[in-house]
């Protein structure tokens, strides 16, 4: 299961993102900002969104997220 966080900081690191499931003791596999891409003429423009995937490890207690 995959989890959507939205709405945060751009600039914050997946680190500060990660503290949260564990404080809940939530089990995870992974974190990642997503981003988007433009592609102009020139020079493709990558940037970071304010929104992070999470990826749930299964656990028995995950329906209840």
């Amino acid at each position: 299961m995959r989890l959507l966080v939205k709405n945060l900081d751009r600039g914050m690191p997946d680190s500060v993102v990660r503290k949260e499931p564990e404080s809940l003791y939530f089990h995870y596999e992974g974190v990642t900002q997503l981003r988007s891409v433009r592609r102009d003429k020139t020079t493709p423009k990558t940037a970071f969104l304010p929104h992070f995937l999470v990826s749930m490890a299964p656990w028995p207690e995950l329906p209840k997220v």
